[in-house]
């Protein structure tokens, strides 16, 4: 019941740190990410149970890899930092090529990254952080999606 009750505090967190992204400055999305990225390292912190060579092998690959995606992440905020609801067609159609580019660069370095880790733990335990991973993602896509305007058709 204590790990359900931590594990609900940290996905709040998350989801209310992300609130911030609808804010419209660099800075506010830069500290967003990076207070994202520490709550995730806790949640996996605090869910997963490495030795210490796992931890030595693992969190140095992890690090690496938040930063990558933090790079193609921020591409993309940054895409809903300007008013997106009014574009027109032809913008409409950039704006879509640049989302899916973004989300195809995330797919490729996801699936890099998780090969990595995958050499560095049991798999039990690779299953276990990909489905962390898979959780805080889809909790702070649903809240991004949520708090953004819809776009005028």
């Amino acid at each position: 019941m204590k790990t359900l009750k931590l594990t609900l505090v940290c996905i709040l967190s998350l989801m209310l740190s992300q609130s911030v992204l609808a804010q419209n400055t660099q800075e506010e999305v830069r500290y967003a990410i990076e207070l994202a990225d520490a709550e995730y390292k806790d949640f996996v912190r605090f869910n997963m149970n490495f030795t210490k060579q796992e931890s030595d092998a693992f969190w140095p690959i992890l690090n690496e890899y938040l930063n990558k995606r933090d790079e193609i992440f921020n591409k993309e905020v940054n895409l809903f930092l300007k008013d997106y609801t009014k574009l027109n067609n032809e913008q409409a159609k950039t704006f879509m090529s640049k989302l899916v580019k973004y989300d195809n660069q995330m797919d490729r370095l996801q699936k890099k990254y998780f090969k990595k880790i995958m050499k560095v733990l049991p798999a039990k335990k690779f299953l276990r952080f990909s489905q962390i991973d898979h959780f805080i993602e889809t909790a702070r896509d649903f809240k991004l999606s949520y708090s953004l305007p819809w776009v005028k058709a």
